[in-house]
């Protein structure tokens, strides 16, 4: 993910649809989630999602590893505060 290549699009979507939520996908987990830092810092109410990255395998069909999932969510209370 390259956040600051997105701003612009959201901030034209936010710009067109102002009640409409921003939402940031794609590769995001406990390694990878200070991406978003460009989005948050703008968009402070963003939404972000992980699946893959949250399994140890990266496969969607295994089981989230649970260890993995809280250390993302610290990092991710972190990035929000």
């Amino acid at each position: 993910m390259k956040a600051d290549e997105l701003l612009p699009f959201a901030r034209a979507i936010k710009k067109s649809f102002p009640a409409l939520g921003i939402g940031a996908a794609g590769g995001l987990g406990p390694v990878t989630i200070g991406l978003v830092k460009p989005l948050v810092k703008e968009f402070p109410d963003l939404s972000i999602d992980a699946q893959g990255q949250l399994r140890e395998s990266g496969s969607i069909l295994d089981p989230v590893d649970w260890d993995m999932a809280g250390v993302y969510l610290a990092q991710a209370i972190r990035l929000f505060s």
